[in-house]
């Protein structure tokens, strides 16, 4: 499923190429995609901004990336993807 289009400095593509990647699979169950755009937004607004991050909103990203971690290995072992395994 990688794909040769996205460049590094582009990380907020990845979850709309993603969804279109899923969706030409028929798969349907993309809460993770959502996900996936939420991190990279605030991953982009950490790197670039000067103020620093809360406690708190660290903890909120560990917990959204946990969620979306967790989303991955369900889809990856769904769709067989090389990597994945349903253990």
């Amino acid at each position: 499923m990688g794909s040769e289009s996205l460049a590094s400095e582009n990380h907020q593509s990845a979850s709309d190429e993603l969804r279109e990647l899923l969706s030409g699979r028929k798969f349907k169950e993309l809460g993770g995609v959502n996900r996936l755009g939420r991190l990279l937004a605030k991953k982009s607004r950490i790197a670039y901004s000067p103020e620093a991050s809360s406690e708190d909103e660290i903890k909120d990203i560990v917990q959204r990336a946990e969620r979306f971690a967790a989303w991955a290995e369900i889809t990856g072992a769904a769709l067989k993807i090389g990597g994945w395994s349903d253990d």
